[in-house]
């Protein structure tokens, strides 16, 4: 396959007809090159699917279901409506790209950045929120608990909630010395509290609920 020295763009990446098969192509593309941000800013633009960047590899993330998706929704907009009262932060949700440190890219479920930091945001991509919500995938859970776990931490997101639908739970992390510490772990009946947010709340309950 041949890439021009012109600007990416997804069409650079659309064989001729009969040059290669759809799983050929994506074959080559995933898991024989070596990837540019550039090329995965390309990618993360252009594809209906979560993807992250980590040293030159591409990461496919499994597509959520609707519970994830429940919980995902209800969230974010609780905290949209908290932050716009309090005039405190944007909030974000998935799929939009962060960049941790140069050739990492990660894409957090729901993002939030306090109101002073908000020139991180960027329209395609953005620097490190303030903090970071993970809704545990059943097919990777490895992957929010100890890889996004140590890379959020390594990048200096102040507070990491990883949400956990299977057990119905919400384990709250704040950052000491770039090592996250356990503030507590809530269950139904629980109201689940920020740290960095200071004021923002939600039950557990009413989390794990919504429809």
């Amino acid at each position: 396959m041949t890439i021009s020295n012109s600007p990416p763009t997804i069409q650079s990446f659309v064989p001729e007809p009969g040059a290669q098969t759809e799983q050929e192509l994506v074959y080559e593309l995933f898991l024989s090159r070596k990837w540019t941000e550039e090329l995965y800013l390309v990618f993360s633009e252009n594809l209906n699917r979560p993807i992250e960047l980590s040293d030159g590899r591409m990461v496919i993330l499994p597509m959520p279901n609707a519970e994830h998706q429940d919980i995902l929704l209800e969230l974010a907009a609780r905290a949209k409506i908290w932050l716009q009262q309090t005039n405190m932060g944007r909030v974000m949700v998935a799929p939009h790209p962060i960049r941790l440190w140069p050739g990492k890219y990660r894409e957090p479920d729901i993002m939030i950045w306090r109101t002073e930091n908000l020139h991180r945001i960027g329209e395609k991509d953005s620097d490190p929120p303030d903090l970071a919500v993970e809704i545990h995938s059943p097919s990777n859970p490895e992957h929010d608990q100890e890889t996004k776990f140590q890379e959020y931490a390594q990048a200096g997101i102040p507070e990491y909630w990883m949400i956990d639908p299977q057990a119905r739970m919400i384990s709250v992390y704040s950052l000491e010395n770039r090592v996250y510490k356990l503030v507590s772990r809530f269950r139904p009946d629980d109201r689940a509290k920020s740290l960095v947010l200071a004021g923002f709340e939600i039950a557990v309950d009413d989390l794990f609920s919504a429809k």
